[in-house]
């Protein structure tokens, strides 16, 4: 949704021709996102949905940037080490904030370091993706994180997907192929 906002108001300072219809795929696939996440607004939530919010818009501003590095030529290699440093960093230092201390346990664990290497993976085929392909395309198939999400939460964590889940989940793939198709057509006509 964001990332859509920010490409649609690109559009509008250069003054190019808005792909309307990619547009609403982005926004139709959010709602499949709102429906599979329901967020709760209640009095005790309404933080850390905002805080959800906020990890949204910046997530959009961090898409734009790998776009923008890839048009510049900046290996996807180098961006991503430094991805993983900053985290590193990061993650460190909130630890110590946060927690008891660094312990070897947490950092040594099989699951940690399989989280560490498929974070890696991931951020580096998106690093690629952004560099080479359409922006609200891209956008738009970033959902089906969210489609993963669901998996894993039945694989590893017993949580059973309501018929709510399964429309968002079919309503972001909806989205995701329409974009797709749309994307494929309008670019070879214009």
């Amino acid at each position: 949704m964001f990332l859509g906002l920010w490409v649609f108001g690109w559009y509008l300072f250069r003054g190019k021709k808005i792909p309307w219809m990619l547009f609403a795929f982005l926004q139709i696939g959010f709602a499949g996102v709102l429906l599979v996440l329901r967020p709760d607004m209640a009095d005790q939530n309404a933080f850390y949905v905002g805080l959800g919010l906020l990890s949204g818009a910046l997530s959009s501003g961090s898409s734009i940037s790998l776009r923008l590095l890839g048009l510049k030529g900046e290996p996807p290699i180098r961006t991503l080490f430094w991805f993983a440093l900053a985290c590193t960093v990061s993650g460190a230092a909130a630890t110590l904030m946060f927690s008891k201390g660094l312990q070897a346990e947490h950092v040594f664990s099989i699951p940690v370091l399989l989280m560490g290497v498929f974070t890696a993976l991931g951020q580096w085929t998106q690093n690629i993706g952004w560099k080479k392909g359409k922006t609200l395309l891209c956008a738009s198939l970033q959902f089906s994180a969210v489609i993963f999400a669901v998996i894993f939460g039945y694989l590893f964590f017993d949580e059973i997907p309501d018929a709510f889940t399964f429309l968002g989940i079919l309503i972001i793939v909806a989205a995701s192929l329409g974009a797709t198709i749309f994307r494929l057509k309008y670019y070879k006509e214009g």
